[in-house]
């Protein structure tokens, strides 16, 4: 009788463990994919990759995509968003981090500041990305905000965006802070590393970028899992107008006499993607396959 009831007590035993056990695996499925950060200005088709990739896989956001975007990131912040979203997806673009002194001290206002405490609260990937053709990422930004062609806010708003600004220097600040970012990022040694992925990648096959994503954030996920694709970068686009359509003729013939005979004279073809071959670049941002301590060189005269 004693022994019968032993038995029964290692068999419900065993039974328990087994259900624990079965429980994990559920619940260490729901957490296939690595908390994961993508490191990439505004425009470059990161609504795209990012929606893609979460309803693909178990990554998920932290509230939003740019958790960071109306206030700038925190230890606490960071921790409480890898802590309450294991699987977590961040988007964070250079000007989410380089915001100035007019925030307290609590805030990670430095791209070395922020990658360390990322990487302390469990981070493990980053994916980087710039869109090459600088000037079309401004005028798709300057888009999302200004509806109405030829009214006094639209000309008012393109004259402090692409005619007050030197568009060249403005060019060259921008890589130099995405720059400063993915060495900051590369210094924090994520245990996954840093992964970078092109504009051009993402806009031309959707999926086939989702997955080289979610190959690195997922090492445990379902390589069969469907894609989900999710376009988001032409939605508030008008790609069909020319530049002078798009930004108004005062801005458009002033971008073309600040472009014209530079290395950014191509980017006046919005249409294009990806720098041209053939001509050099002084200010290149940085991939994996660059050495951290790249410096820009000295840029070429504007020819007459």
């Amino acid at each position: 009788m004693v022994g019968s009831m032993v038995t029964g007590s290692i068999a419900a035993a065993a039974c328990s463990l087994l259900l624990l056990s079965l429980l994990a695996g559920g619940a260490s499925s729901q957490t296939e994919c690595v908390p994961t950060i993508l490191l990439s200005p505004g425009r470059t088709a990161t609504d795209t990759i990012s929606h893609t990739a979460t309803s693909s896989s178990s990554l998920k956001y932290c509230g939003m995509k740019e958790a960071f975007k109306m206030r700038p990131a925190t230890v606490e912040k960071l921790n409480s968003c890898v802590r309450s979203t294991p699987a977590v997806y961040i988007h964070v673009k250079p000007q989410h981090i380089l915001v100035g002194r007019r925030f307290g001290q609590r805030y990670l206002t430095s791209p070395e500041a922020f990658f360390t405490a990322a990487r302390a609260a469990g981070i493990q990937l980053v994916v980087i990305s710039f869109r090459d053709n600088q000037l079309a990422r401004e005028v798709s930004s300057f888009e999302m905000k200004q509806r109405k062609p030829g009214t006094p806010k639209f000309e008012r708003n393109a004259r402090e965006r692409f005619i007050d600004v030197n568009m060249t220097d403005s060019f060259r600040k921008k890589v130099e802070d995405y720059n400063r970012a993915v060495r900051a990022a590369k210094a924090a040694n994520f245990p996954r590393g840093i992964l970078h992925i092109t504009f051009n990648e993402i806009v031309h096959d959707v999926c086939g970028t989702t997955k080289k994503v979610l190959r690195r954030a997922c090492p445990r996920a379902d390589n069969q899992q469907q894609c989900q694709e999710r376009n988001g970068h032409t939605d508030k686009s008008h790609h069909e107008r020319t530049l002078t359509g798009r930004v108004g003729a005062t801005a458009a013939a002033n971008l073309r006499s600040q472009l014209l005979g530079t290395e950014y004279e191509w980017m006046l073809d919005l249409e294009k993607a990806s720098w041209p071959p053939s001509v050099p670049r002084s200010y290149p941002p940085l991939t994996t396959d660059h050495d951290i301590d790249d410096r820009p060189r000295r840029p070429p005269a504007k020819t007459q």
